[in-house]
């Protein structure tokens, strides 16, 4: 087929196919930012639900160390009392990100 024809038309024929590809790489770039922009949400879901766990792991604590406190008397009472003051402020903190 194209051996009767002249270089010029071989090389207009050759080049219609461009578009085409113009049009591959651009969809395939904009797909690949999209899937960037998925990753960074779940990344940045998969800290929110470590916050959420630390913050419950510390009332959790603070709670039991109230009941124990309300089991207790005296120093025993104060002492316990503190902790969920102490377990409170650090639970509190902003976490640093690595």
């Amino acid at each position: 087929m194209f051996q009767n024809m002249k270089v010029s038309t071989r090389l207009f024929m050759g080049s219609d196919r461009h578009p085409d590809h113009v049009g591959i790489v651009v969809t395939s770039v904009t797909q690949m930012n999209v899937m960037d922009t998925a990753v960074n949400n779940v990344n940045r879901s998969s800290h929110n639900i470590e916050s959420a766990l630390r913050v419950l792991d510390g009332v959790n604590s603070m709670r039991r160390f109230q009941l124990s406190a309300l089991a207790s008397a005296g120093a025993e009472r104060t002492k316990e009392l503190d902790r969920v003051t102490a377990t409170g402020s650090r639970s509190s903190r902003p976490r640093r990100k690595c």
